[in-house]
């Protein structure tokens, strides 16, 4: 298999797996709850942000018969994957599989690279 041939599959590979989990960004781009009367869709109206871990979000209901106003919290509440840049001064609880990982690399036998037999 010829290098271009290895970089096509990869690409084509990594768009399969990548594309649904981008498709269910976008509609998770409208963080948003149906109105709880009517059931219909709300919109953002403002938010303020309370903390780093959350924001005060006020929404409208969008059906003119409702037109209910009301106030919901976002907040931060698990790690399921770790920071490459943590702010020191947050702590956000670990999911559950993300400790189980942490515990499993912990487990495993060190090894120093700078040891390691000729070949």
């Amino acid at each position: 298999m010829s290098t271009a041939l290895k970089a096509d599959s990869l690409q084509i590979y990594i768009f399969f797996i990548e594309q649904p989990f981008l498709e269910n960004l976008n509609h998770m781009r409208d963080i948003s709850i149906p109105c709880p009367h009517c059931h219909s869709h709300v919109k953002a109206a403002k938010s303020r942000t309370m903390s780093d871990l959350m924001k005060e979000i006020t929404y409208t209901c969008q059906n003119p018969d409702c037109g209910y106003v009301f106030i919901a919290l976002l907040e931060v509440l698990r790690t399921l994957t770790l920071s490459s840049s943590p702010n020191p001064d947050i702590r956000i609880e670990l999911s559950q599989h993300v400790r189980q990982c942490a515990a499993n690399q912990l487990a495993l036998p060190y090894k120093n690279n700078l040891e390691s037999e000729p070949f």
